[in-house]
Order: C-alpha cells, then sequence, then structure tokens
C-alpha cells in the first residue's frame, strides 16, 4: 500500500545549478498533498550530490557509481517510490506553482482508466516545446508532424510530436485529450501499474525510451492523457548538454524514433522515415533561415544549422543504406 501522493524523481549528471533551481521551485511552497522527492545521481563531479546533501537534506539522495543513463536510472527509484503516483521529472525544469501536483492528481484519480500523463511544458519565452507529447511513430504521424499539419489542430492530425501555437493552445486545447506517450521531462505514471506494465527500457541509454514506454502502456490497456492547462518551463537540453562530450549524444533521439519507427512498422522500408521526416527537417531549417534574415536573431541560426545537421546525417544514412541494398 503506497502511503504517499505523489514521489518525485530527478535523474542529474552535472547539472548543479539547473538542479538547485528545480529543488527550489519544487520547495517554494506547500504542494498541499504529501510527496516525496528522489534524487538519482548519475556520478556526478560538478558538486551536485554535495548541494543536495547540504542544500535539500529532505530529498532522498541515491548515488550511482557510474552515467547509467536517464531509464537505468528511474528504473532505479521506480523500484523504491512510496507514492502512488511517480513523476520523472528533468533537473531542466521549472515548476511555476507546486499547486498544479495537487489538480493533476486529482484528475488521475478521477480518471482510474489513466495509467500515465503529462503536461504542457513551455520554453522561457512561454512558446510550447514540441517534445512533450505525442502519437505513436507511425506513416500518418511522421507526415503530420513533418509537414506542420498538427500545428492546425494535435488532437485531429496525430503528430508523432504534437506541436502547436500558442493561439491554437487558447482556442481548441483547453481540456485534456488522449495521446500515446509523454516526454520524459515530466512524466507521471500510476505506481499500481508497473508491475503489469514493465519499467522503461534499458536497452536505450537516453532519448526516446519515454515513447517506447508510453506506448507499451497504452498497448497494456491503459489511457494516457495529455494536459494542456498545467504548465511547466523547460530548459531545454540543459540536462543532456553537460560536457564536451555531449555532441555524441546529438542524433541519438533520432536514431531511436527511427529504431521506433521500425520496429512499429515492420512492413515498410526504413527509406519511407527517412525521407519523410528528412524533408521535414530540410522545411524547418530553410524556415528558420527566413526568420534569422528577417530578425537577425542568432538562435534562429543556430537552430537552422541544428536542424540542418539532423536532416544531413538522415539523407547520409539513406544513401549510405540505398548503396547497400545495390
Amino acid at each position: 500500500m503506497r502511503d504517499i501522493d505523489l514521489s518525485i524523481i530527478i535523474v542529474n549528471w552535472n547539472t548543479k545549478e539547473l538542479l538547485k533551481d528545480c529543488l527550489d521551485s519544487l520547495y517554494r511552497r506547500d504542494m498541499a498533498i504529501s510527496s516525496e522527492v528522489i534524487i538519482v545521481d548519475n556520478n556526478s563531479t560538478d558538486g551536485s550530490k554535495e548541494m543536495v546533501a547540504n542544500v535539500f537534506p529532505m530529498a532522498r539522495l541515491i548515488k550511482n557509481n557510474s552515467n547509467e543513463g536517464f531509464a537505468r536510472a528511474n528504473n532505479r527509484a521506480l523500484r523504491e517510490v512510496n507514492g502512488r503516483y511517480a513523476l520523472l521529472l528533468n533537473s531542466d525544469t521549472i515548476v511555476p506553482d507546486v499547486g498544479i501536483f495537487g489538480k493533476w492528481i486529482s484528475f488521475m484519480d478521477g480518471h482510474p482508466e489513466a495509467g500515465a500523463s503529462g503536461c504542457r511544458l513551455v520554453l522561457k519565452n512561454g512558446n510550447h516545446w514540441f517534445g512533450d507529447a505525442g502519437y505513436k511513430p507511425d506513416l500518418a504521424s511522421i507526415i503530420n508532424f513533418s509537414f506542420f499539419l498538427v500545428k492546425i489542430n494535435p488532437r485531429l492530425f496525430r503528430g508523432v510530436y504534437i506541436n502547436y501555437t500558442l493561439k491554437v493552445a487558447r482556442k481548441d486545447l483547453q481540456l485534456p485529450f488522449e495521446v500515446d506517450w509523454i516526454g520524459g521531462a515530466a512524466f507521471l505514471v500510476r505506481s499500481s501499474i508497473l508491475p503489469h506494465t514493465g519499467l522503461l527500457s534499458e536497452e536505450t541509454f537516453m532519448y526516446a525510451e519515454d515513447i517506447e514506454w508510453g506506448c507499451r502502456i497504452r498497448s497494456s490497456g491503459y489511457r494516457i492523457y495529455y494536459l494542456p492547462c498545467i504548465e511547466i518551463i523547460h530548459l531545454v537540453g540543459g540536462s543532456g548538454k553537460r560536457d564536451n562530450n555531449s555532441s555524441a549524444y546529438s542524433v541519438s533521439w533520432l536514431k531511436n524514433l527511427r529504431l521506433l519507427y521500425r520496429q512499429y512498422n515492420k512492413s515498410q522500408p526504413a527509406a519511407v522515415f527517412n525521407v519523410i521526416f528528412g524533408t521535414g527537417l530540410i522545411l524547418r531549417v530553410f524556415l528558420y533561415y527566413l526568420l534569422y534574415l528577417k530578425g537577425k536573431k542568432q538562435e534562429d541560426l543556430e537552430k537552422a544549422k541544428e536542424l540542418r545537421f539532423y536532416a544531413k546525417y538522415l539523407f547520409k544514412n539513406e544513401k549510405a543504406s540505398y548503396a547497400h541494398r545495390n
């Protein structure tokens, strides 16, 4: 029998300052529910462990002897939670109002069919971040995302990532709706279902394991809801870019997404994903370059270069695959 409402799990690897800001936001006010915070440290060397012990002794600190990645570290905490619900929360997030947790728990209590749920993740400027939820990667979801159909209405045009404008959010996204997966930056799961669904897949070191887990929870007969009325700030990338070797993970999300597409669509050639998703990336590169030319904002130029890198990776891979097939 779980004796508290919520267990918040934060995996940390060399994100001392981000982690401090995240914990500050959690402890700033009373959550009005019973809760615990569990920090799983992946052998940080930046003083994170000491900071938690000294500044937040009320948090439970689990120390790993190596960087075990996102899935394995979260699973270690999931096996020890005392909460009826467990929230996977990135260290690069800020919770503006801890009152959201009472509302969140009330929603889940009122929807016993729900195995998991997530909230709207927003950037510092208030814009929606597209990685907070989505649908199983199949041909339709890849097309809807790649060619911006999801921006019109994410419930009608189901994209592998839901991605909408604030105008759409204010007009059409006021109530919870079902999705296939929730982003790992803020993934709330009902603890009681874990023996049935299993934990995160540890075959993936990091990135896209949330997509696989959400789809697996859905296939086990539970529903997953997206709650656009609840917001958490996501300082994107902070938890995954902490050393000079971070470029080693720069295409991991894309590799893993393509692997999932192939897993779920065995009758289709991998070229379908490469060409459609790659074309979508090229379109985004073009648009960000136009934004840069118009406003001369450096972040638009950097985003264009990043997306061009991803597109180049996909088309280079497809070229190599074609050469191998022939």
